[in-house]
């Protein structure tokens, strides 16, 4: 779930830092000059007009506007654009022009969008679909009939003026909607027959694409809080028939006698921006601007950059899954969109949790654990009220029934019909790094996604390949290395007669020899089974010390394999293996340890985890906090480790039989029992790193491929490589593999917790 280094846009890392120098910026420009009332011709008033028209075409450069053809109106936030429009519109309907209007919008529109409707007196018209638009686009029709506010229509009415009305990017899901709507409907025979406009709701949109509309700045840098509504000119007419006026947009009003006013003609924006405006903020939004350009470049290197990171976080949550199988997160999304892909699809996600069972998490519930872990998240309706209904699958009638439920804005706890009445939303900006995303995504899980909690029982390292394991009886620990458990396959039986390595295929009793390892001494131990005890010489034990090597034999067949052998002048070892095996053998050691088996196969990408928690350091700065694993919730009396006896127990023996490493239990963790019985066998591989992981204080995460799977305690008809082909693998993590204060190998011992 990572990102390369090198696909990144721009050094985000560095800028968050740094921060934004914007505000202090913002703070020397106010403490620098005094800016006064722009309606005034006082040095501070020219200086503030001055400022507010430098800022004003710095909005239209950045949005890709010709000022010959656009102009902006700055207004307090993007509902205000709308009810500026709302306003025109009212004005049409009931003033000299008399004009009635229909009303088109699509089905994710904000719902201030929808509010336009309760003006449309020659009806409206919900699309609920792309489809419907599409098709509306192309045919001049649409299925159904328009509704209507009104019980009959006027029949002295003129000719309705039109409005199709939809968002660029939902704001609920992160769909994005054709920019290419507008100039269709312009050009399709729609407007041969009605005078019909468009209104582009890009609120949403404009964050992290590049576009040209109506925008809430604020939702693009953050401060100031100001909005805008971008005009093509070619439809300032329609805003001439405006009923209202404010202070500033009217060259003459006559308040007594006859009422008489006259509006300003200068420009669009002259006569639509009511009172002072808020040029303090408008100064402030020029110096975004100035800095967004140079901390990014331009929208489209933010575009790229969130659209990455968006499908690493919607690839992280969708693969959230409990222990029984479940998908813990469920993803509303639009059948076209794809996470990733810009033209499609936003830096927003919207879910919901399922818990075990099946039932909803609470929004309240996900908002306080998010509040204390400091992320901040938007849950409720979110203003979308045909998003909600259609991906939570909520028909009219339910809606009533809800209402009637008592849900609310802004309600979060009341599930109706075994449905949510909301969702959580999550929204990725210009800086948003790969650290959030995977602290979101390790939030979910650690806190509401249920996981397998298993214990180390067993222990077994094969010192010699084709040889019986070392089963670690007791708690003694053991050095993962890169090629996986230490001392693991580093010995081998070479037949000295043909120069090849023993196989339990061609020496079958080498199962019956039993290697041990005293790290104290250095030595390797060598014992044999009883039945092989056909000589005085071998009912004992052959030690080899490990730094007396011998090279070499020099006639091996191997070609994979470097070999260094060991022998004394007496040759004991030789003499030893020969009278057990009945083949003449002796011991090497493989120098250059290649990966066994399939271990150099290519990595799957994606793979599952199985973490081995680290008991010194499992605390807040593990990582796991909230609704994690903590080794006080486990019960390990009934499980205690296996003393060390002559015979093996069963789990142990079904292991070597396997060529398993590891043998793990669930714990009995407190209110909860396990199925007594269960246990998962697992082959410790290579120690990898990830590929494309973003490095984060130089280090990359490390990791262990571990292929597990369940098995019941027979071995009947199942062989090493046939039981490994069914397994799945997994990356096995350690707390003090990944840990900031490296040691030189981390270990793992019996009684060890492992969440998977």
């Amino acid at each position: 779930m990572a990102v390369p280094s090198n696909e990144y846009n721009y050094d985000v890392e560095k800028v968050r830092e740094t921060e934004y120098p914007m505000l202090k910026e913002y703070l020397a420009e106010l403490s620098g000059n005094l800016y006064g009332n722009p309606h005034s011709e006082s040095r501070s008033s020219r200086l503030s007009t001055a400022r507010v028209q430098e800022t004003r075409e710095h909005v239209l450069q950045f949005f890709h506007a010709d000022p010959e053809q656009f102009d902006v109106v700055f207004v307090l936030n993007a509902t205000s654009a709308i009810k500026l429009v709302a306003e025109t519109l009212t004005s049409l309907q009931t003033g000299s022009s008399n004009r009635p209007l229909w009303y088109g919008y699509h089905i994710d529109s904000h719902t201030s969008v929808v509010g336009l409707r309760q003006l449309a007196s020659a009806g409206y018209r919900c699309f609920e679909s792309n489809d419907a638009v599409d098709h509306w686009l192309e045919t001049g029709s649409h299925i159904g009939e328009d509704k209507s506010i009104r019980s009959s229509p006027s029949t002295t009415e003129k000719p309705p003026i039109g409005l199709f009305a939809y968002p660029g990017q939902s704001n609920m899901t992160g769909h994005r909607l054709p920019l290419s709507w507008p100039g269709r409907l312009r050009r399709s025979n729609i407007t041969a027959n009605q005078e019909m406009y468009s209104l582009l709701d890009a609120a949403a949109l404009a964050s992290t694409a590049p576009l040209d509309f109506s925008d809430p700045f604020y939702k693009i840098f953050g401060f100031p809080d100001l909005g805008g509504l971008i005009i093509r000119k070619d439809a300032a007419h329609i805003f001439q028939e405006r009923l209202y006026f404010g202070g500033g947009t009217v060259d003459m009003v006559i308040c007594n006698g006859d009422p008489w006013h006259s509006m300003k003609s200068s420009s669009v924006h002259a006569a639509l921006e009511d009172g002072t405006v808020p040029f303090h903020n408008i100064i402030a939004l020029d110096c975004a601007l100035t800095n967004h350009k140079h901390l990014y470049g331009g929208m489209e290197q933010v575009s790229r950059h969130t659209s990455r990171l968006t499908a690493m976080l919607y690839h992280g949550l969708s693969s959230l899954r409990h222990q029984n199988g479940k998908k813990a997160c469920q993803i509303y999304k639009d059948h076209s969109s794809s996470h990733g892909d810009s033209r499609t699809q936003g830096a927003v996600i919207a879910f919901n949790i399922r818990s075990e069972d099946g039932t909803w998490v609470m929004l309240s519930d996900l908002e306080a654990a998010a509040n204390e872990h400091h992320i901040h998240l938007r849950t409720g309706d979110v203003c979308n009220p045909g998003g909600i209904a259609r991906h939570l699958e909520l028909a009219p009638w339910e809606l009533l029934r809800n209402f009637m439920g008592g849900v609310r804005c802004g309600c979060k706890n009341i599930i109706i019909g075994h449905k949510p009445s909301g969702i959580a939303r999550v929204s990725l900006g210009a800086m948003t790094n790969v650290q959030d995303v995977e602290t979101f995504v390790n939030f979910v899980q650690q806190t509401f996604v249920s996981s397998l909690s298993l214990y180390i029982q067993n222990i077994l390292v094969y010192p010699i390949r084709g040889c019986s394991a070392w089963w670690i009886a007791d708690t003694t620990p053991v050095n993962l290395t890169s090629n996986g458990l230490h001392w693991d396959g580093q010995w081998c039986l070479v037949d000295l007669q043909h120069g090849t390595i023993l196989t339990p295929k061609t020496a079958p009793r080498a199962l019956l020899v039993h290697p041990e390892i005293d790290s104290d001494s250095h030595t390797l131990r060598i014992k044999v089974h009883r039945s092989l005890w056909t000589y005085p010489m071998i009912h004992s034990n052959v030690v080899v010390h490990m730094d007396r090597e011998v090279s070499d034999l020099g006639h091996t067949s191997s070609k994979k394999d470097i070999h260094m052998f060991w022998d004394e002048d007496t040759g004991t070892i030789q003499t030893f293996l020969t009278a057990a095996l009945g083949i003449h053998c002796t011991l090497a050691r493989i120098v250059d340890k290649e990966p066994r088996d399939d271990d150099n196969e290519t990595t799957p990408n994606n793979l599952d985890a199985l973490t081995i928690m680290d008991q010194s350091h499992q605390s807040n700065d593990s990582g796991l906090t909230n609704g994690s694993h903590k080794l006080n919730d486990y019960d390990l009396s009934n499980h205690p480790p296996q003393v060390i006896g002559s015979q093996r127990p069963r789990q142990v023996s079904v292991a070597e039989t396997l060529g398993a490493n590891i043998v793990l239990a669930p714990v009995c963790t407190k209110g909860y029992t396990h199925q007594i019985g269960r246990h998962y066998f697992a082959y410790i591989g290579q120690r990898r790193q990830e590929a494309n992981e973003v490095e984060e204080e130089g280090v990359r995460q490390t990791y262990h491929l571990a292929q597990i799977r369940e098995s019941e305690l027979s071995t009947q008809g199942k062989l090493p490589n046939e039981f490994r082909a069914s397994c799945v693998t997994k990356k096995l993590l350690s707390n003090a593999m990944n840990r900031s204060d490296k040691i030189a190998y981390p270990q793992i011992h019996t009684g060890q917790i492992v969440l998977a």
